[in-house]
């Protein structure tokens, strides 16, 4: 178990990190998907992304 408090360590990196931090998301589309069930393509994807947070 970790235990917070407002003077631990670990709540001040978690409220003030010593880095950066960033979360970066891709998000993908399917641009065939009929033909591709019936196995008439290969899957096709769009790439939207990076959001970053």
């Amino acid at each position: 178990k970790l235990t917070m408090t407002p003077t631990s360590t670990v709540y001040l990196m978690w409220k003030k990190p010593p880095i950066d931090v960033y979360l970066k998301v891709y998000i993908f589309n399917i641009t065939n998907p009929d033909e591709f069930l019936r196995g008439e393509e290969k899957l096709k994807l769009d790439e939207i992304g990076p959001y970053v947070y």
